[in-house]
C-alpha cells in the first residue's frame, strides 16, 4: 500500500520535448489543456515557425500578442545619433506611452539630449583555491595574464574587447570580474563566450601548477550583479552608461507637463529622501516599465 508521504515511481514530462516542428508543438498545447483544464483558444494558432526558434526557446506552444505604442519623437543630440528618434513600447499600461511622449516632446522642444560615455557588460567567474595563500597567488598571477586572455577573447569573438580584469578574493575563493566591450554585439552572450573561453584556457595552462590550480570553477559567482540591481553597477555601470542633459524653459515646463520647476524639484527633493530611507538603489520614479516595454518590442 502507498502511503501519504510515498513517492511517485515516474514523473510527467512535457511531450515533444528537443523537438521543433508543428506537430509537435500542437501535441504540448493539446497536454497543457488536458493538464490544466483551460481551453488556451489565444495559443492555438501562431505566426512563429517553430523551427526558426531552435536555441531561443524550449517546449514552445505558441506565441501572445502584445499591443505597441509609439512614444516620441526625441531629440537626440549625440556623437552617433543625432535627430529625432521614436522609441515603439510594448504595453497594456495605460497611459505609459503618452507619459514618455510627453517628456520626449519637453525634452526636443528644449534642445534633445545625450552622450554615451561608455559601454560594459561583466561576467564574473568564481575559483575555489584550496586557501587563502592559494587564492593570493593566483590573484597575482591573474594580472600578468593580461596579453593571454586578451588572445582568448579574439579566438571566439571579433567585437568584444576586454577592457578590465578585477579580482576580488573573499576567503579562499577569488571572484574575477571580466568587463568587456562589445560594440553593438549581443552582449550578455558575447561575454559569457569569452569569459568560459579564458576559464577553459586557464584550466589547461594550470593543470600542472599545484600550487596555484583551483578547486573548483564556476562560471559567474554573482558579482557581475547579471539581471540583478546591485548598489556596485550603480558607480560601475553596467550596460551602456549615458549622461543626459538639457535646460528646459519656465514656459516650457508650463505649456507641456502643467506644472512648475519649483514643484519638480521640491517633488524630486521628496523621492530621493523616500528611496534613500528605504536603500532603493537608484531614486528613478518610473523607468523599469518602459525599460521593459522597449525591450519586449524589439525585433
Amino acid at each position: 500500500m502507498r502511503g501519504p508521504t510515498a513517492r511517485h515511481d515516474t514523473a510527467e514530462v512535457v511531450p515533444g520535448r528537443g523537438q521543433y516542428t508543428e506537430d509537435a508543438r500542437r501535441q504540448r498545447l493539446e497536454w497543457l489543456r488536458g493538464h490544466s483544464g483551460a481551453a488556451l483558444t489565444s495559443l492555438e494558432s501562431t505566426g512563429l515557425d517553430a523551427y526558426n526558434l531552435v536555441g531561443n526557446v524550449e517546449n514552445f506552444i505558441g506565441s501572445v500578442e502584445v499591443p505597441v505604442g509609439l512614444a516620441g519623437p526625441l531629440l537626440f543630440a549625440g556623437d552617433s545619433v543625432r535627430g529625432e528618434v521614436v522609441a515603439p513600447l510594448a504595453t497594456t499600461e495605460g497611459a505609459l506611452v503618452a507619459s514618455a511622449s510627453r517628456g520626449a516632446r519637453v525634452v526636443s522642444v528644449s534642445g534633445g539630449v545625450s552622450r554615451v560615455l561608455s559601454q560594459r557588460m561583466t561576467r564574473d567567474p568564481v575559483f575555489e583555491c584550496a586557501d587563502l595563500a592559494a587564492a593570493h597567488r593566483l590573484t597575482g598571477w591573474l594580472r600578468e595574464q593580461r596579453a593571454a586572455l586578451e588572445a582568448q577573447v579574439r579566438l571566439v569573438s571579433r567585437h568584444t574587447r576586454p577592457v578590465d580584469v578585477d579580482p576580488h578574493q573573499i576567503g579562499r575563493y577569488l571572484h574575477v570580474r571580466f568587463v568587456f566591450e562589445s560594440a553593438d554585439a549581443a552582449w550578455q552572450n558575447m561575454t559569457t563566450v569569452a569569459t568560459w573561453q579564458i576559464c577553459r584556457w586557464l584550466t589547461d595552462a594550470l593543470a600542472a601548477r599545484e600550487e596555484l590550480r583551483p578547486r573548483n570553477m564556476l562560471l559567474e559567482g554573482n558579482l557581475s550583479g547579471d539581471k540583478k540591481s546591485t548598489v556596485g553597477s550603480m558607480p560601475a555601470g553596467r550596460g551602456t552608461r549615458v549622461t543626459a542633459e538639457c535646460r528646459l524653459s519656465r514656459d516650457t515646463v508650463a505649456s507641456v507637463l502643467k506644472t512648475t520647476p519649483e514643484a519638480m524639484v521640491k517633488n524630486h527633493v521628496s523621492t530621493v529622501l523616500g528611496a534613500q530611507q528605504i536603500g532603493m538603489p537608484g531614486h528613478g520614479v518610473n523607468a523599469a516599465n518602459i525599460v521593459a516595454a522597449l525591450f519586449v518590442a524589439r525585433p
